[in-house]
């Protein structure tokens, strides 16, 4: 018997990126195992499934099943596709939560998911465009933290074993080519990269979009006494959130690559032991 305790624990000090993707790949594992069953008992069920969780590109359609605006941005048609935007995810949404919260990166997902569907929705409504058909998988919601990240971090570098550091814009420039490459599923990648880009936008002019969500968040007291701890442990005479504020304020005035190493350093070490969870 599978105990539950570690999956809790896993769970629990899992950053909200990982949480993301363990929530992606535990969905395609179901949707799988519900597949091979559906073949063993010669039952079409799955096919008949599909359609209700994924987003179609009929506005008369989604009227009838709106909630496949949320529930499509978890489905993944094929391994590849789950593996190629839980990277993408992973890379970006490390580097977004440099100086990020949860709550930012979720509602990032979810807005990037939904621009990325209702744009879909709208081309493939709209004559003479072509229909379609159903839409599925977080590429959307991947192109948003994609796009957010980069606009915050434009010069993020990373040390990449082929090329050396490369500055993070570079690499998305390389990732929004290859998923504009795709069929009609693109449509939901600029979307998707829309919105990503108009989040970071407004959060840089000083306005979190997301600052809403802070309300349900019923861990803030449990952050807070992690953080008092790690302020005692570091022996620092301002606490952390006065150190994270004057970083972040840096961050927003001039950029990442302004930080110095010690400064990055320290921006590290406060955002793996204070997590803001929703």
């Amino acid at each position: 018997m599978i105990s539950i305790n570690p999956l809790t624990t896993m769970w629990h000090n899992s950053s909200a990126t990982v949480r993301l993707i363990i929530v992606n790949t535990g969905i395609f594992a179901l949707i799988i195992l519900g597949r091979l069953v559906a073949s063993l008992c010669n039952s079409g069920i799955m096919v008949e499934l599909m359609p209700l969780i994924e987003c179609p590109d009929s506005m008369l359609m989604l009227a009838s099943r709106p909630w496949t605006l949320l529930t499509y941005m978890f489905v993944h048609a094929d391994l590849f596709h789950l593996i190629f935007n839980m990277l993408w995810l992973y890379w970006f949404g490390s580097v977004f939560m440099l100086t990020g919260i949860s709550r930012q990166i979720y509602f990032l997902y979810i807005a990037g998911g939904i621009a990325g569907a209702l744009m879909f929705v709208a081309v493939g409504t709209t004559p003479p465009w072509h229909s379609y058909g159903l839409l599925a998988g977080s590429s959307a919601s991947v192109m948003a933290v994609v796009t957010a990240t980069t606009v915050l971090h434009p010069d993020y570098r990373w040390n990449m074993i082929i090329f050396g550091e490369v500055a993070l814009k570079w690499v998305a420039v390389i990732t929004i080519v290859i998923a504009m490459l795709g069929d009609g599923s693109r449509i939901a990648h600029i979307g998707g990269a829309s919105a990503g880009i108009i989040y970071a936008v407004v959060l840089t002019r000083g306005r979190d979009l997301s600052a809403f969500l802070s309300r349900y968040n019923c861990h803030r007291k449990n952050a807070k006494s992690s953080t008092s701890g790690f302020n005692k442990a570091s022996g620092g005479s301002r606490t952390n959130e006065e150190q994270l504020d004057e970083i972040l304020d840096k961050v927003r005035r001039s950029g990442y690559a302004s930080l110095s190493s010690s400064e990055k350093k320290r921006l590290i070490d406060i955002s793996r032991h204070t997590k803001d969870n929703i």
